[in-house]
């Protein structure tokens, strides 16, 4: 079913309209503070960092806040709910607001964000690791219509959670997340904390209606915890033994396989407890990174991930049209980014997405 649905998915150029009863759009900026910064720890730039293919020119933050301006006012033209990566918060008086230049290009939406107190100890972490003080984290932009009907308790600087709803028929839970770069375990356990809080909200199984969307950095692949979440297929050892070693960065022992095992069963458990049936769906995005291969050193070799997703309940939502992605775009492929065309390290996602009406109370033997 999941196999026919994706092929049935419509896919548009980037930045193109969609239309849905909600469209939601994922961008992960690249905050100006982590281009080509000094790591106090290493006293060097992480090569994940250095974007080596790039001239200065392209990194210059004057010239991409405008075409990330350009950017997002396509994006709110069609886009309901805009989930936000690495924004770099602005001091204002004793509090961390988005930057004025990014609520102008946002005109007529709400933007949701994690509390002050939260974005100065990150501000503190930042001035410690990266020698500026700078508040970094992700947000939602809620409009075109949709309201904002209730905040996460939780929200934190890789996280938000936020309820919309629009004409009173009752709400879906978005999220936007950016999620952990090292550690598969880490990964799982922000996804399964994020669906725990949606269904705190609005009950589980065929009740609840959430759209997880953001940097995941991660691929999906069947073989790794997080590839099952969205797919029934196992693999194999061979699958399992390349992800494990893919997470790891080394050859892992027959303990760390185990371990890997076990991780993966209770990421997939977690995820039929609170959907109560099936596997969260994901929208079929391709490539939407791409660079030097930083896990080969000094490599000039340009390799493309795919990072950015749409994750949603599929008994609830269901996708149908889609921006596409790395595949339709061989420039992009071949230079890098960012780029002359491309201003962040990564590209936008966007789905539209068919809501379904809330069935209503479970029944006290279905409960």
């Amino acid at each position: 079913l999941a196999l026919a649905q994706a092929a049935e998915l419509d896919t548009v150029a980037p930045l193109s309209s969609l239309r849905g009863d909600l469209v939601v759009a994922s961008y992960n900026l690249l905050a100006p503070c982590f281009v080509r910064p000094v790591d106090t720890r290493t006293g060097t730039v992480q090569e994940f960092a250095a974007f080596r293919w790039c001239d200065d020119a392209i990194l210059d933050w004057q010239r991409r806040r405008g075409a990330i301006t350009q950017i997002l006012t396509y994006i709110r033209h069609d886009c309901d709910v805009i989930c936000l990566q690495e924004v770099e918060f602005e001091k204002e008086g004793d509090k961390r607001v988005p930057p004025a230049w990014l609520t102008d290009a946002l005109e007529g939406f709400e933007i949701i964000a994690c509390k002050t107190s939260i974005l100065e100890r990150n501000a503190k972490r930042n001035l410690r690791v990266v020698g500026k003080d700078v508040a970094v984290a992700t947000a939602i932009a809620i409009g075109r219509g949709w309201s904002v009907a209730w905040t996460g308790e939780h929200n934190g600087t890789t996280e938000v959670l936020v309820g919309v709803e629009k004409d009173g028929a009752g709400a879906v839970a978005g999220a936007s997340v950016h999620v952990d770069a090292g550690s598969e375990d880490k990964r799982v356990q922000l996804l399964g904390a994020t669906l725990a809080a949606a269904r705190a909200r609005m009950g589980g199984g065929r009740n609840l209606r959430v759209i997880v969307a953001g940097d995941m950095n991660a691929e999906f692949k069947v073989g790794s915890a997080l590839g099952a979440v969205v797919s029934p297929e196992d693999g194999d050892a061979a699958d399992a033994l390349r992800e494990c070693t893919v997470a790891l960065r080394n050859s892992p022992d027959a303990s760390e396989l185990e371990a890997w095992a076990e991780l993966r069963r209770i990421a997939r458990f977690d995820i039929q407890r609170t959907l109560r049936s099936g596997l969260l769906g994901r929208v079929p995005t391709g490539a939407t990174r791409c660079g030097y291969d930083h896990e080969v050193a000094g490599s000039t070799a340009m390799r493309a991930w795919s990072l950015d997703h749409l994750l949603y309940s599929p008994a609830t939502l269901a996708p149908v049209a889609r921006w596409a992605t790395l595949e339709a775009d061989a420039a992009s492929l071949a230079s890098g980014l960012p780029n002359a065309d491309w201003p962040s390290d990564h590209l936008p996602v966007a789905a539209a997405f068919v809501v379904s009406p809330p069935p209503g109370p479970l029944s006290e033997a279905a409960t």
